[in-house]
């Protein structure tokens, strides 16, 4: 199960079908238990290790295009631009505008 959840995590569909109930449905038990499981497996949330893919995402097109970070955010799968900011910060102590201009210039 470990391998099947990691999978779906990190290779979901699309960036939208990265949620914990998409999770929850293709594993076939209770958002509780999964959570539960989860860990006590990794040591961490299902919901953080989901954020932190869909942040490795959003650096990636930060990087390599120049669509707005709203639009980012809604491809990786954030539910609102001000959230992802939010969730960028504080996993990278930037915001992505500062993160896209410092590494295209070095």
């Amino acid at each position: 199960m470990r391998h099947h959840i990691f999978n779906l995590i990190v290779f979901p569909s699309t960036p939208a079908d990265l949620t914990i109930e998409n999770v929850v449905e293709r594993v076939c038990i209770s958002r509780r238990i999964l959570e539960i499981r989860f860990r006590k497996l990794l040591g961490s949330t299902i919901l953080r290790e989901i954020q932190k893919v869909r942040i490795e995402r959003a650096k990636r097109l930060l990087l390599e295009t120049d669509y707005s970070i709203d639009r980012i955010a809604e491809i990786v799968g954030f539910t609102t631009g001000s959230y992802f900011v939010q969730c960028f910060h504080s996993e990278m102590k930037t915001t992505p505008s500062k993160f896209r201009k410092k590494m295209r210039t070095g």
